[in-house]
């Protein structure tokens, strides 16, 4: 994490609630030690697998991004 970026990235993988949990603190962490509102992307990973592995919902990471 750079102090002074103006935007980012966080990727988490859908087929895993821990790694959404992870971006959820990234996201918190880059608004709380940047300058600023930076954009922020979130993307969800690995969209090709079955709906059967999918750990986060779309309305779950929708809601997260709109925080």
């Amino acid at each position: 994490m750079r102090r002074g970026a103006t935007a980012a990235a966080v990727v988490y993988d859908i087929s895993s609630k821990r790694s959404f949990q992870r971006a959820a603190y990234w996201v918190a962490e880059l608004r709380r030690n940047t300058a600023g509102a930076p954009l922020l992307v979130l993307v969800g990973n690995k969209n090709d697998l079955p709906p059967e592995k999918r750990e986060v919902g779309k309305d779950e990471a929708q809601q997260l991004a709109e925080r």
